[in-house]
């Protein structure tokens, strides 16, 4: 008789700490889909709605990359959008799509090792987190996460000005 008293008090107190798991499981994943779709309907940071609240403009402009120092991070939000913020004050977002149109005319023509740095950074994006891609252009020198690509400059510049920077045209129209 004692035998199976302890038994049923051991089945209820499995049962009740599966519940609670399963209780901070659901939690766990009803607010990472919740945050999830949170930046997926805005596609904006706070530092971006801010900004455009005030009228800061914090776009990347052509002529900000005319200069022989500079940082830019890459960081991928969800597996289909990303943000570059450049020399810690301007921002950029983008999706995969947008980038896939710019890579299939312009990276496509010239295949470095920069440019699969980006294709792959972008493709990986999709399966898992990444950490962010870190670029720093240093007196002719270009790093990308602590890798040398000084020789694909050229590389680097045609996505600078062919996709990261905005027309000055379409920015005063706004």
């Amino acid at each position: 008789m004692k035998m199976t008293n302890i038994k049923h008090i051991l089945t209820y107190i499995f049962l009740t700490v599966s519940c609670v798991i399963a209780l901070f499981v659901g939690i766990f994943v009803t607010k990472a889909l919740f945050f999830k779709n949170d930046i997926n309907k805005t596609g904006q940071t706070n530092t971006f709605f801010r900004a455009n609240k005030k009228g800061v403009d914090i776009s990347i402009k052509k002529n900000d990359f005319y200069t022989d120092n500079s940082n830019m991070v890459i960081i991928n939000i969800s597996n289909d959008k990303f943000v570059i913020i450049y020399n810690r004050n301007q921002i950029k977002m983008f999706t995969r799509n947008e980038f896939g149109d710019f890579s299939d005319k312009i990276l496509s023509q010239r295949l470095t090792s920069f440019a699969k740095l980006l294709w792959k950074y972008i493709d990986l994006s999709n399966l898992m987190k990444l950490e962010p891609l870190v670029i720093e252009k240093t007196m002719g020198k270009l790093i990308a996460n602590n890798q040398d690509y000084t020789n694909d400059m050229v590389t680097y510049t045609n996505f600078c000005l062919g996709f990261v920077a905005t027309d000055a045209s379409k920015s005063n129209s706004k």
